[in-house]
């Protein structure tokens, strides 16, 4: 059976638990940049100790980059698109 915690401020999980009594936690942003969202989840690792995932966000709130468990870094760039604003059609008087 899968049990679940949650946080009442966020209205978020605090935590899950499953059929093996493994709990994985949830930490949020408390302020700035990402308000609101994991900061990191912790998971137990199958031969003891823990698994750590970290988050890091722009200040719109997008994730920014992610360090895994084994302290890898990978960072994450916007698609944004930008287009050129076009300019009118001249207007000629002939």
């Amino acid at each position: 059976m899968t049990t679940a915690e949650q946080d009442l401020t966020l209205n978020k999980p605090a935590g899950i638990q499953g059929a093996r009594q493994k709990r994985t936690t949830f930490s949020y942003v408390p302020d700035g940049n990402g308000k609101g969202e994991i900061l990191q989840a912790i998971q137990p690792a199958a031969t003891g100790g823990a698994l750590t995932w970290t988050y890091e966000y722009t200040a719109g709130g997008q994730v920014l980059a992610a360090t895994d468990p084994r302290n890898v870094r990978t960072e994450h760039h916007s698609t944004t698109r930008t287009t050129t604003p076009r300019r009118p059609p001249s207007t000629r008087r002939a």
